[in-house]
């Protein structure tokens, strides 16, 4: 999956080379269109996809990114650490905003998860359905690249509760090696809200450190060496992620 150089303005007309070259790295480092956890201000262009094959990923990112008309179709996207896969349509909304500036991109998504689950050895009967609202912004300005997402999710699960994620992402770029593009960077999402079933606190923010590793266009490995939230990670090379786009 690729951005669009489009949708970057030339601050400089008498700078196309330099322009040119900042929006080949960004297209590379954007896609696919989120952070290790943090969804970005993208989406993925007409006639694009990407898959993420994980190990260890706690079922915290969208696997199938698929591009359509109107947006972004994310598919199991158990995004920033809910409970179930989901279905997540997000949007482009720049044009809406009026922000035409190449350095900042905005979206939006809304999404759903629903489960049910009879449990015929045990007699017991799971069922829910949580919806999630968010927007994403992100600002990339000479090798470092920043991301917001705040997002609302209204749990029906154990939690019962509206929880408000804020999601924080910092990126930077060590340049181009012999064996591709490496990008350094971390990542907090703080939790506000959510009780289980006998009213206990279950607020815990999740910290996340690693690397981008852009082997080649359209071959992405993700490392995050630290994941720190409910259950503690800290390993090498810790959490894997292999994203395939095309």
């Amino acid at each position: 999956m690729l951005i669009s150089a489009s949708v970057f303005a030339n601050p400089n007309p008498g700078s196309n080379v330099e322009v040119s070259t900042a929006v080949r790295d960004v297209t590379e480092v954007l896609s696919p269109s989120r952070g290790f956890l943090v969804e970005r201000g993208y989406v993925a262009t007409k006639k694009s996809f990407s898959v993420d094959l994980e190990s260890g990923a706690f079922d915290t990112s969208g696997a199938v990114r698929l591009a359509l008309p109107l947006g972004e179709l994310i598919l199991n996207g158990g995004l920033n650490g809910t409970p179930a896969n989901e279905a997540v349509f997000k949007i482009d909304t720049n044009e809406f905003l009026n922000l035409n500036q190449g350095h900042i991109r905005t979206a939006a998504y809304f999404g759903v998860a629903h489960v049910d689950v009879d449990s015929g050895t045990f007699n017991t009967e799971t069922e829910f359905t949580n919806f999630v609202l968010g927007a994403a912004l992100s600002y990339v300005v000479d090798r470092f690249i920043l991301d917001l997402n705040p997002e609302i999710e209204l749990a029906d699960d154990s939690r019962d509760d509206t929880i408000v994620n804020l999601g924080l992402g910092a990126y930077f770029d060590l340049g181009q090696t012999g064996a591709g593009r490496v990008y350094v960077g971390g990542e907090l999402i703080i939790i506000e809200g959510g009780d289980d079933s006998v009213n206990e606190d279950v607020d815990d923010d999740l910290l996340s450190l690693g690397i981008r590793w852009i082997y080649k266009p359209g071959i992405t490995i993700e490392l995050m060496v630290v994941n720190n939230g409910q259950n503690d990670l800290t390993s090498i090379p810790g959490v894997v992620r292999l994203n395939l786009a095309l």
